[in-house]
């Protein structure tokens, strides 16, 4: 196939796929080269509780600012390593899990973009007492596409030309597919407990059985000397057998 007919074909395949990007049921977001949303889907506005307004246009690292100051630094510095090893692989790039606590009624401060060269100087964090923190566990994958054109309104369409298309030099966009990984998170740390209180007891049963028994040889060992002391014997029936077993004393002391 010819390299035009090619990147025709490509882009129409890339036209249909924007079709179906709002109704995904993952969260995707998609940056350009200067990691500035250019586009979001439904599912990804539903998961940060965010609008279309306050993200479209924005750097990646200066929206969902949520929390202290520590959190979104780290968040900045999490999405820069993924990213970077993105461009360095060229292949899909999924990161660790990460926490970044939200809130119900988001407040936005600003975050130091390690792109800068004067994040230095950024604007000092704003406290944020009055909104309670909820934990939040987040992971990402993020995988390079063809750089595409866009508007003013955040709409996203092919190129007029076949120059971002076909080798590694030319531009391209990130799509960041978003996971909030906070009732898997919750359902193994649930799980963990349950193991390390049942880990917890059949060790406290062990113990229980171990101070028993050595309670019950102490014991024994005392009687068995109080005995030999009184020249008294011993015998015990064992009904299954019928058997009579006696101790050494006991044979003595019955001839």
């Amino acid at each position: 196939m010819a390299p035009a007919a090619s990147a025709r074909q490509s882009r129409a395949s890339i036209t249909a796929s924007l079709d179906i990007f709002d109704v995904l049921p993952d969260a995707y977001v998609i940056l350009d080269n200067h990691y500035r949303v250019v586009r979001v889907n439904d599912q990804y506005l539903a998961t940060v509780q965010e609008s279309r307004d306050t993200l479209i246009g924005h750097s990646i690292f200066d929206v969902n600012q949520w929390g202290p100051h520590a959190q979104r630094k780290a968040r900045a510095e999490w999405l820069m390593a993924t990213f970077n090893k993105l461009h360095r692989t060229r292949r899909p790039v999924s990161a660790q899990y990460f926490r970044y606590d939200s809130t119900a009624q988001t407040t936005r401060f600003p975050v130091v973009d390690p792109t800068l060269e004067n994040a230095n100087n950024a604007t000092p964090y704003a406290s944020n007492e009055e909104s309670a923190l909820v934990p939040r566990y987040w992971t990402i994958q993020a995988t390079l596409i063809p750089a595409l054109e866009h508007t003013r309104e955040g709409k996203v369409s092919p190129p007029d030309t076949d120059q971002s298309f076909g080798t590694d030099r030319e531009p391209h966009w990130i799509a960041l597919r978003v996971w909030d990984v906070t009732e898997e998170m919750a359902r193994t740390e649930r799980s963990q407990r349950e193991r390390a209180q049942l880990r917890s007891l059949a060790q406290l049963r062990q113990q229980l059985v171990a101070d028993a028994n050595a309670k019950l040889a102490d014991e024994k060992h005392r009687l068995e000397q109080a005995m030999s002391f009184a020249e008294l014997g011993a015998w015990e029936w064992q009904p299954d057998s019928g058997a009579i077993i006696c101790t050494a004393q006991c044979k003595i002391n019955l001839g």
